[in-house]
């Protein structure tokens, strides 16, 4: 099993997955990265940046969907627009779990 600074082989691993839904056509997949701030705790900002931008790569050539979760207040604002430089969108929930979107 991989262990979370492994990011090489949670990668090889995840791509195995994603090539084995691919070829079953299963349709409808949806990949959930539950945390990048976990990431960050065993990785650096680069490394944290380029893993889900190749994986993201990967998830949609398999005709799935990817989303990532993150603590906002657990870093600054630099690495939150770093990170947000990966996404197509970025839903966040207010204290009274209203949903705001933002593309």
């Amino acid at each position: 099993m991989a262990t979370p600074a492994d990011l090489a082989s949670v990668g090889i691993e995840l791509s195995d997955l994603l090539s084995t839904l691919d070829a079953s056509g299963e349709a409808g997949t949806a990949v959930c990265f539950d945390s990048l701030t976990a990431l960050l705790e065993h990785t650096d900002l680069q490394q944290a940046f380029r893993f889900p931008h190749v994986v993201t790569d990967r998830v949609e050539s398999a005709g799935a969907v990817g989303h990532y979760h993150v603590d906002p207040d657990a870093h600054d604002r630099e690495t939150l627009a770093t990170l947000e430089g990966l996404l197509d969108a970025v839903v966040t929930v207010d204290e009274d779990g209203d949903w705001s979107v933002e593309r």
